[in-house]
């Protein structure tokens, strides 16, 4: 914080002000690489919504617009078929509503926690002992959060193999 009030009063030399920009952009640096996995993990999301539960809604909607505008009455086979399509779109539904709780989950425990601990660590002064421990608490808040991300992962993937 020392840092900054120096930045913002301009009793600053370049030195200084060069020392705290490359802390910044190491943070930053780390920061781009769990950004980065939470851009995939979006584009799964994505890719899941696209590929799988938007054809089959786009079939089950189109189909009752074709029975309404030709006003037929659905037989029971019919509704029986209707039923497993439907049933199979909330599914995949839930399945998606899961991934996304669990993004929530992962932004609020890991994700802006280092975000947070990175801006207090841009403005500590540079060789000081709050340095080291911020630095060590953030790697291992990374650390922390690539293990539950990878724990996730395999839960999720053993409850869908199920």
């Amino acid at each position: 914080m020392a840092a900054i009030k120096r930045l913002k009063s301009g009793i600053v030399t370049t030195e200084e002000m060069l020392k705290v920009l490359k802390k910044a952009l190491a943070l930053l640096g780390k920061f781009k690489t769990e950004w980065q996995k939470l851009t995939r993990f979006f584009d799964a999301i994505e890719t899941a919504i696209t590929a799988s539960l938007g054809p089959k809604v786009d079939i089950v909607t189109a189909f009752f617009e074709r029975t309404l505008e030709s006003k037929r009455m659905f037989t029971k086979a019919l509704g029986n078929i209707l039923f497993e399509d439907i049933m199979q779109v909330v599914a995949e539904s839930l399945v998606i509503k899961r991934i996304a709780r669990k993004y929530t989950e992962l932004s609020g425990q890991h994700l802006m926690p280092m975000v947070e601990l990175a801006g207090q660590l841009v403005t500590v002064q540079e060789d000081s002992d709050e340095t080291g421990k911020l630095e060590r608490q953030l790697n291992n808040m990374v650390k922390a959060s690539e293990d539950y991300l990878q724990d996730l992962l395999n839960k999720e993937t053993v409850m869908f193999k199920s």
